[in-house]
């Protein structure tokens, strides 16, 4: 069971997250991604906690049967978490309604063709696992349709 953070913990914990956003804003896209690689480095490196629980998932799944191996990939893991953020924080800024079409491209396939375009008049319910960058995906198809997103989620702890 997880103990109840304080108001003052909350508070504290959302001025430095804001920080880090308004910081990852402000910078290029490159600075921003070099900055994600020494904070992926330095929490991987420092938490130990969640580094092992990621090599042990690893190697518990079966992708990789060496420990230095299991580490690498973790390791990568990491680094990618934070780019990820960089992208969510910056996704504005990469990908907008003036460029999107330079970046992204409906299947072919008729049915694609026939919920995803900016006819669509009947709603369509979207399904994807919480991997990759499901958030830009969403903005994406929005500006593809022309129909807003509504995404569920469950409450967050703090």
């Amino acid at each position: 069971m997880h103990r109840k953070k304080s108001k003052i913990q909350i508070q504290i914990e959302y001025f430095f997250f804001r920080m880090v956003v308004d910081l990852f804003r402000i910078l290029p896209l490159k600075v921003a991604y070099f900055l994600a690689d020494i904070i992926s480095f330095l929490a991987f490196h420092l938490d130990f906690k969640h580094s092992r629980r990621a090599i042990t998932h690893v190697l518990h799944s079966g992708i990789r049967t060496q420990r230095s191996e299991a580490r690498k990939l973790a390791r990568e893991s990491f680094r990618h978490m934070i780019k990820l953020f960089v992208e969510i924080i910056k996704f504005d800024q990469i990908i907008n309604e003036n460029n999107y079409r330079d970046y992204v491209r409906i299947a072919d396939d008729p049915e694609s063709q026939r919920l995803l375009n900016s006819k669509t008049t009947h709603p369509c319910i979207f399904t994807t696992a919480h991997v990759g960058n499901w958030e830009l995906a969403g903005s994406i198809l929005t500006l593809f349709t022309g129909i807003p997103m509504t995404s569920i989620m469950r409450p967050l702890e703090n």
